[in-house]
């Protein structure tokens, strides 16, 4: 008969190194340490600075590369990009949700849920200065899909997301809400790369803005769910592409 630890005790699973060393490479991008143009630091480099093996390292920059922040050129190097064209956009985030379909779809439905709320009540307790926050960072967010900055885009798109959950008024709701916004840099900069995607993702979050300005709880919480059901109608219809 099994013990009493073999009957609780599980495994401890840790995460894949290249999965943290991504994570790490794309904080320094988020965070403005890393920008467009510049250039990551060699294989080898990577390899004594992080304490892993060439084929971790190889690994990282591929999942990279599939969501669009780097671009890997022979014989020179990984660098950090900002746009790709049209005909490397697809391919790349469809190799890249097929290993994290679950993992994106859950979080999707759990900040809908979350964020319906946020918006309904931001749509009663936001403050007139919160409004004009909300409303300038769409500003920069339409400004910078129009400039082809998708980095920068991506970063206002999580501080407006930030701010709808501040506007909520409630300490708990923004304590979870901001744990999940932290969250998926990446996917979220590799959705603005299809084509089309950042301006109508600009627009969706133009038309919550204005439901919150407007003072319509209503409005405010439909407005959000149907950007996070358009956000996931498009991963599902690129995954049937596949």
């Amino acid at each position: 008969m099994p013990s009493n630890a073999e009957i609780l005790l599980q495994p401890i699973r840790s995460r894949r190194l290249s999965q943290i060393v991504v994570d790490q490479i794309t904080g320094l991008i988020e965070e403005g340490r890393l920008t467009v143009g510049d250039q990551l630091p060699s294989e080898r480099q990577l390899v004594q600075q992080l304490g892993i093996s060439r084929a971790s390292v190889r690994e990282a920059l591929r999942l990279l590369e599939s969501q669009g922040l780097v671009e890997v050129l022979g014989g020179k190097g990984a660098f950090v990009v900002g746009a790709v064209s049209k005909a490397n956009a697809l391919p790349g985030l469809m190799v890249w949700l097929e290993e994290h379909h679950e993992e994106v779809l859950d979080v999707l439905e759990v900040r809908a849920i979350l964020e319906s709320h946020a918006a309904y009540l931001g749509a009663q307790r936001g403050s007139p200065q919160m409004v004009v926050q909300l409303r300038d960072v769409v500003t920069e967010m339409i400004s910078c899909v129009e400039q082809g900055g998708l980095v920068d885009a991506t970063r206002a798109d999580r501080k407006f997301h930030h701010l709808l959950y501040e506007a909520s008024g409630n300490r708990f709701l923004k304590l979870l809400g901001d744990g999940i916004v932290a969250t998926l840099f990446g996917p979220r900069y590799s959705t603005l790369r299809i084509p089309g995607r950042a301006q109508q993702s600009a627009e969706e979050h133009r038309l919550v803005m204005e439901a919150i300005a407007a003072r319509d709880p209503e409005a405010a919480s439909k407005a959000i769910r149907q950007h996070l059901s358009s956000v996931r109608d498009l991963i599902l219809d690129i995954e049937g592409e596949t």
